[in-house]
């Protein structure tokens, strides 16, 4: 049974919520109140990327929907499409004529978006600031600067609230292509992204794979992933194609031209036996 993507969550607001505790704790003036600030901008941070994952739930498999960290998401999605995770500018305008960009385009909005890097180079470091100094960095005098972390922090405020204030978010724009699982008939999308000729795409009911391949002209072509098997039978030809979680010991099948029964399994032999 496939299953069901859950409703959207208000994440966005969330985030601002987190954003706007983050600024009252380091708007005290308090080091002791930092912890609390980064706590804050690590929950906004976290509430973004899944705010922006709900906008592409129709192409994220089910399994990452229980994925927490943001990097781990981030990538997933950057996986689905590298343009998802990039800045981008939406521009309307009517053409000239038939196939030729406006020459005179109105500008919608400008959307930000939290990127790998933002998230590589600071949700982790963050990190640090939730926890107490171990005993080797209070030997050592190597205490955690609170200068150097309410900087990070500040930066941060920045990077979230130019994300919060965009004027479009979540905007979605895409070519794919269709297809009924050969496996298990579950409808299957894939998106096509600008520039790119080949790509992976796997059943989120069955996890059959396929090849996908764009070949121009609106054509795509959608190839298994399967490798042939032959029958045990030395005396028939035939073959089978098995998905690449059938080959394992186990698995068996009929052939429709002998009706030998065929099994795979693993065998041990003694080294340079005849």
């Amino acid at each position: 049974m496939a299953k069901i993507a859950p409703q959207n969550i208000d994440y966005r607001n969330r985030a601002r919520r987190n954003l706007e505790r983050a600024r009252g704790q380091l708007n005290s003036n308090d080091d002791e109140r930092l912890p609390y600030a980064v706590l804050e901008l690590r929950f906004a941070m976290e509430a973004i990327t899944y705010d922006r994952a709900q906008a592409f739930k129709d192409d994220l498999p089910y399994e990452e929907y229980s994925t927490w960290q943001p990097r781990k998401l981030v990538a997933v999605l950057a996986g689905i499409d590298p343009s998802i995770m990039k800045t981008s500018t939406l521009r309307i305008g009517i053409e000239d004529q038939p196939g030729v960009p406006s020459t005179n385009m109105e500008i919608l909005g400008t959307e930000f978006v939290l990127t790998a890097d933002d998230i590589k180079d600071h949700y982790d470091v963050l990190g640090g600031g939730l926890h107490i100094p171990t005993m080797a960095q209070f030997q050592k005098d190597k205490l955690p600067d609170p200068v150097i972390l309410r900087a990070r922090c500040d930066e941060i405020v920045s990077i979230i609230d130019r994300v919060l204030t965009s004027q479009v978010w979540n905007s979605t724009f895409n070519v794919s292509s269709h297809i009924d699982c050969f496996r298990c008939k579950t409808p299957m999308r894939r998106r096509l992204p600008h520039g790119v000729k080949t790509l992976k795409a796997v059943c989120f009911e069955c996890k059959a794979e396929y090849a996908v391949k764009d070949e121009a002209d609106g054509k795509v072509l959608w190839s298994p992933v399967v490798s042939e098997a032959p029958c045990a039978n030395s005396d028939c030809t035939a073959k089978v194609s098995l998905w690449p979680d059938e080959i394992k010991p186990g698995t068996c099948w009929t052939c429709k031209e002998c009706g030998v029964v065929s099994e795979i399994s693993l065998n041990v032999g003694v080294k340079g036996a005849e």
